[in-house]
């Protein structure tokens, strides 16, 4: 609901006056984003997945116009992640194999970027961000195994009749990240040097430790990957 308001804010907004960029060479871009997303398949006869994920960010993009409306630059993007996610199988006479895990991640994201700007109104303006992105996620993750005479509820637990305990251990990971993503993004200028602008999605593809069994495909204009900030020109 939020991200919508700020898009119809976007569309809104008089544009009476004349307000566009001017030909300031620099350009900073601060962003940030936020969602926390339940996420199910339900639960059937022989198992289920259930999962609350959280997730925000941080941007900053440092750029410089290559003529009127190119822009070019680089910057650093900062993410954290925390879930926490249930899983459940059954086995055999009613028993069930029950796993809770929580993970703790974050990632350091350095990239390269370009972006165009077409004028649309006054002060209104379509500037989709193509960027190179390479860094590194790293994080802890804790799994709880166990057989379970009961089933579990929508929500993540670790409060049911426990059995026998399987495996209760914590683990570490560290992995390097590759993407190429392609995000449509909208930016309304209040002056010539001040601007806000929304990111709604994103498109593109993704790889962890450069294997090709990691590699995920993503299009999505979903509001989780929404993402708000300001734009100064100088």
């Amino acid at each position: 609901m939020k991200n919508l308001i700020f898009l119809t804010l976007f569309l809104i907004i008089p544009v009476f006056t004349h307000a566009q960029p001017d030909s300031s060479k620099i350009i900073i871009r601060f962003s940030g984003g936020y969602s926390d997303n339940a996420l199910s398949n339900g639960v059937t006869s022989i198992g289920a997945v259930n999962a609350n994920i959280t997730d925000w960010n941080l941007g900053l993009k440092i750029g410089t116009l290559v003529g009127k409306n190119i822009e070019i630059g680089l910057g650093i993007d900062y993410l954290k992640q925390q879930s926490e996610a249930q899983s459940q199988i059954l086995i055999r006479d009613y028993r069930w194999i029950y796993e809770y895990t929580t993970t703790d991640a974050h990632l350091v994201v350095g990239k390269a970027y370009l972006s165009y700007r077409w004028q649309i109104l006054n002060r209104f303006y379509f500037n989709p961000i193509f960027s190179i992105d390479i860094g590194k996620t790293k994080g802890e993750q804790v799994i709880f195994t166990a057989l379970s005479d009961e089933t579990f509820s929508s929500e993540p637990t670790t409060n049911l009749p426990i059995s026998d305990i399987i495996w209760l251990g914590k683990e570490s990971f560290s992995h390097n990240y590759f993407a190429i993503n392609l995000s449509p993004a909208f930016s309304y200028y209040f002056s010539p040097h001040f601007a806000i602008n929304l990111e709604i999605g994103r498109f593109g593809y993704s790889t962890i430790d450069w294997g090709l069994e990691n590699k995920q495909w993503l299009a999505s204009l979903n509001p989780a990957y929404w993402q708000v900030g300001l734009i100064f020109a100088f």
